[in-house]
């Protein structure tokens, strides 16, 4: 089985974690028009879609009025493909130095309402934990579900006395994350940025 994970950056970054099945060729029983011996992989339909929103206050700008930020997760939220494959959304946010996750329900509607600083203000907003919140997506990620995860990607390394070599230990930590995940199944990673007046 192969799985991948893309990743979208939205203002300053945005993480959006997407496994998409495939079949392995192996195992998959559809073949190449030109070529009979080729196996193409067939994508699995989507089941559910999980939503983890960063809300610490490093991302409460991109909240702050109408911004890009609102309207992009809004249409991520209503993107038609998982209304025309019936897939479940989940809605969640996601923040703390310990990962505090506050559930929002699966209504697009609903999580827009919360897309402005009042709705942000919930969890530990002090504080972030980045390598935590991708175990949290990685962990909800896999066979017919995707995980996508929307943060600033600002790590926050705390009071130490040398947070260069804090930061580059907590990049080394989410490269031992990803590499645990491996084990498990593959996976790709795509990585695409948009630009913010944040």
């Amino acid at each position: 089985m192969m799985k991948t994970i893309f990743l979208l950056i939205l203002g300053t970054v945005v993480i959006l974690t997407l496994p998409y099945g495939c079949q392995s060729r192996e195992r998959n029983n559809s073949k190449s028009e030109d070529n009979p011996e080729i196996q193409v992989p067939t994508p699995e339909k989507i089941r559910k879609a999980t939503f983890f929103i960063e809300n610490s206050e490093s991302m409460f700008g991109y909240v702050s009025g109408s911004t890009e930020y609102i309207k992009v997760l809004t249409k991520l939220a209503r993107k038609s493909d998982f209304t025309l494959s019936d897939t479940y959304l989940d809605f969640n946010f996601i923040n703390g130095r310990e990962i505090n996750i506050t559930p929002i329900g699966n209504n697009a509607d609903f999580l827009t309402s919360k897309l402005n600083t009042q709705g942000f203000d919930c969890g530990d907003k002090l504080n972030s934990n980045l390598n935590g919140m991708f175990e949290v997506a990685l962990e909800n990620a896999g066979h017919d579900s995707i995980s996508i995860l929307i943060s600033d990607g600002v790590y926050d390394v705390g009071e130490y006395a040398a947070p260069l070599s804090a930061l580059e230990n907590e990049g080394q930590g989410l490269k031992t994350k990803f590499l645990e995940r491996l084990k498990e199944e593959n996976l790709q990673t795509l990585s695409v940025q948009f630009t913010s007046e944040f």
